[in-house]
């Protein structure tokens, strides 16, 4: 009895650590694109396999890459005549690999991605706050931003880059959330 009773203060404890506040200002998905500063795009080519979009995601530590139609997979240049012909996330890959009776190296990405046709996308002018709304309500976790004009690809942004930038954009946040952990830390020890 004991034991639960102080469980439950700490579960307390931590509920009270993890309540964020939102400022009223209204951050757009291109300062958190400006904010990331990529100057290269880590894409995949449609013509390429699963087996090698696996090791991408791996080794780059993403959980979603932009398909285009070009030679090869990797760091590709930022450029302006990138169209988008899809994306390609680890659900797709899980769940390929869990209907299929093919190995990752025979499936092509072109069969496995969500198609522009089905794209939910934003652009750059696209509040945070509306961002998170649509992921929330779509279950996904990664929005394509296009440009208005021409609509070609401007970047990836995933919820946790939303959130990083909602949360944490400025100094005195930045503290805020050096101080979250902390205390996160504290009371984890403190079990």
């Amino acid at each position: 009895m004991l034991v639960r009773r102080a469980m439950f203060r700490n579960t307390l404890a931590m509920r009270r650590c993890f309540s964020f506040h939102v400022t009223q200002e209204q951050q757009t998905i291109r300062s958190i694109l400006e904010a990331n500063k990529q100057s290269k795009i880590i894409g995949a080519s449609s013509r390429d396999n699963l087996e090698t979009i696996t090791k991408l995601l791996q080794q780059y530590k993403v959980g979603a890459l932009p398909v285009f139609d070009c030679a090869h997979s990797g760091l590709l240049e930022k450029t302006k005549t990138l169209q988008i012909e899809g994306i390609i996330s680890e659900r797709d890959v899980v769940r390929e690999l869990a209907l299929s009776n093919l190995s990752l190296k025979e499936i092509p990405v072109a069969t496995a991605m969500t198609p522009k046709s089905k794209l939910i996308v934003v652009s750059e002018s696209t509040s945070a706050g509306d961002a998170i709304e649509l992921m929330l309500a779509k279950n996904i976790r990664h929005l394509v931003v296009l440009e208005k004009k021409g609509w070609t690809f401007t970047g990836l942004v995933s919820i946790k880059d939303v959130l990083h930038g909602l949360f944490y954009k400025d100094q005195q946040s930045s503290q805020a959330q050096d101080a979250f952990r902390a205390r996160a830390i504290a009371s984890a020890a403190s079990w």
